[in-house]
């Protein structure tokens, strides 16, 4: 006993021993409450953190669902080119490109809108013509004086859409499928562009150096350092301030006796009343400090109102969930 009363003050007046009358009735639910809790909590943190971990484990693996829209408007060498690049560069690393016909996607700008409305993570396409004005070109001329590589292929991406998947992954996967197209096209029509070249007119032979780039239409830049907690922290604050409040008031209600003395329609009226009120300052301030440093990104009065009004709706929703 003596060791163990290093550790275990000795009894007094002011303590109630494990077989007080105290306990009776109250020790078996009180065991079963606190443990249910315990692994109610473990359980919650270990699903969710196991969550978080296995969704970037082996991330790399599973780009190819990504989904990256290819049309070809050329029709030609370019064209070619550009679906040999997709073949030898086809991997669980790398985005999977959906070839689709011109006729479904007349226009660049149909492109544009499925990529907006987040049918595909980007586009590639290829410009009608390219191939032509490519081997125009190398005839030297004005042709050539006037050439410009990167009217020979267009990617599209969304740098707002999720800015660290699109700033990681897709911009550098378009940068590399370039690459590997001119490439490609060296292999198709590098002997034949050699054998037609000015080799006397300098822009001629600098477009046989450097016959493709690839252009791009980032359709909302997104470029402020900020960019990566959007879709991230952000997102995760609006939950926890509805824990925490909803923590703060079942507090103060309890020690004011609200749910022992009123009627539930009156606490009902309370809690949404706070509620309301709570998560339209909440969302105010959400909005706020996206607004506050935002640099120069180009958003506009509407866009922080409907922000302010989805985050409110939002907040709302989570009010109520935690709350249930």
């Amino acid at each position: 006993m003596g060791f163990v009363s290093l550790f275990l003050p000795e009894k007094s007046a002011h303590r109630v021993g494990h077989k007080d009358p105290f306990w009776n009735g109250r020790k078996k639910p009180f065991m079963i409450a606190a443990i249910a809790s315990f692994m109610l909590l473990q359980t919650l943190f270990l699903v969710n953190m196991s969550y978080l971990f296995g969704s970037l484990f082996k991330s790399e693996h599973r780009v190819h669902n990504l989904h990256v829209l290819t049309v070809d408007y050329d029709g030609g060498v370019i064209g070619k080119s550009l679906q040999g690049a997709i073949k030898q560069l086809k991997a669980d690393t790398f985005p999977t490109f959906d070839i689709e016909s011109s006729a479904e996607y007349p226009a660049v700008e149909d492109i544009v809108q499925a990529v907006r409305n987040g049918e595909h993570w980007a586009a590639v396409f290829s410009h009608a013509g390219a191939s032509e004005r490519l081997a125009a070109v190398f005839q030297g001329g004005d042709a050539a004086a006037h050439y410009d590589p990167t009217n020979t292929l267009t990617y599209v991406w969304n740098e707002v859409r999720y800015s660290a998947m699109e700033d990681g992954t897709i911009k550098s996967s378009m940068s590399q499928l370039m690459a590997v197209v001119r490439v490609a096209y060296n292999h198709i029509n590098g002997t034949g562009a050699l054998q037609t070249l000015d080799k006397n007119d300098p822009a001629a032979l600098q477009a046989f150096l450097n016959p493709i780039q690839g252009g791009d239409i980032n359709i909302m830049p997104t470029g402020q350092g900020t960019r990566v907690l959007y879709n991230t922290v952000a997102m995760v604050m609006p939950i926890i301030m509805q824990f925490f409040f909803l923590m703060a008031v079942n507090g103060v209600s309890a020690e004011f006796n609200l749910y022992s003395h009123l009627p539930v329609l009156n606490n009902g009226i309370i809690r949404l009343v706070l509620s309301l009120s709570y998560t339209f300052v909440g969302s105010l301030c959400w909005a706020g400090y996206i607004w506050a440093f935002r640099e120069d990104w180009s958003v506009g009065a509407g866009q922080f109102f409907c922000t302010w009004v989805i985050i409110w709706l939002f907040m709302h929703i989570n009010f109520a969930v935690v709350k249930s």
